[in-house]
Parts: C-alpha cells; sequence; structure tokens
C-alpha cells in the first residue's frame, strides 16, 4: 500500500511503516502530522487518483525525531583574482514515519508493534565511550 502526497511544494511516495525525512516541521516528536494533499492512493489491487487531490483522503505519520542532514561545502572562486570563500550549510529535517493511509475504499495501518520497534530504533541511546587511542610503545634500552 502507497500514496503519493505533496508536502511544502515537494511530492513523496509513501508506503505504510516507512520513514522519511521532509524539510522542519514545528511538530514535537511524538505528535502526529496530518497529509491531506493526496494526489494518489492505492493498496495493489484499487488505485484511487485525484483531480488534483483525492477526496477526503488522509495520510498521518508520527513525528520520530528532528535533526540536520550532513554539512555541505559551498566554495566560491574568482581565477587569477586571489579570490576564494568556503561556507558550510546544514539542513533541518523532521523525521516521520507513515502510520495509515485512507483514502475512500484505500484503507491502512501498521500496528503498534511494529511501531514501537521503528520507534525504538530512533530513540536516544547512551554511546559508548571512545577507547583512548594506544600511543607509540615505549621505547627499551636494547632500541636505541
Amino acid at each position: 500500500m502507497y500514496s503519493i502526497v505533496k508536502e511544502n511544494g515537494v511530492q513523496h511516495k509513501l508506503t505504510l511503516g516507512q520513514t522519511f525525512k521532509l524539510p522542519l516541521s514545528a511538530a514535537e516528536v511524538g505528535n502526529t502530522l496530518t497529509f491531506s494533499q493526496v494526489l494518489m492512493a492505492s493498496d495493489g489491487k484499487e488505485v484511487s487518483l485525484g483531480a488534483p487531490e483525492v477526496e477526503g483522503a488522509v495520510v498521518e505519520a508520527e513525528v520520530l525525531k528532528h535533526g540536520r542532514y550532513p554539512k555541505v561545502i559551498v566554495f566560491k572562486r574568482k581565477r587569477r583574482k586571489g579570490y576564494r570563500r568556503t561556507q558550510g550549510h546544514k539542513q533541518h529535517f523532521t523525521e516521520v514515519l507513515v502510520r495509515s493511509i485512507s483514502a475512500g475504499s484505500v484503507q491502512g495501518k501498521i500496528d503498534d508493534k511494529k511501531a514501537q520497534r521503528i520507534r525504538a530504533s530512533f530513540s536516544d541511546r547512551p554511546v559508548a565511550p571512545k577507547e583512548p587511542i594506544p600511543t607509540s610503545p615505549e621505547t627499551t634500552e636494547g632500541d636505541k
């Protein structure tokens, strides 16, 4: 089962139980986001198409975490002028879990056990401390 949803001017293909990243949202972790701009929904047998949106269709997703993408380096340069500028940028995102898709006769929902397993993988686990880097072996009298 999947649906195509329009969010912030971008179309996403979402399946039940899928996690995906979207631009930063003001919703808090654990809250539910509702996407009402559903362009298409399918359960594998039946397809619901919208013109432009499917009437009464809703996709619900649970906010798992907020984060930042890896840094993108922006480098500007003008040849023969000695002009060089380096700047970094890290985009914020919100990661969500698709909990249910409902569009007319196309209905689907993931069970709580599966949602709990996925949610547990995103929880803040304590990180084991890094071991110290071994120093060079001490020299002995015979090595000199």
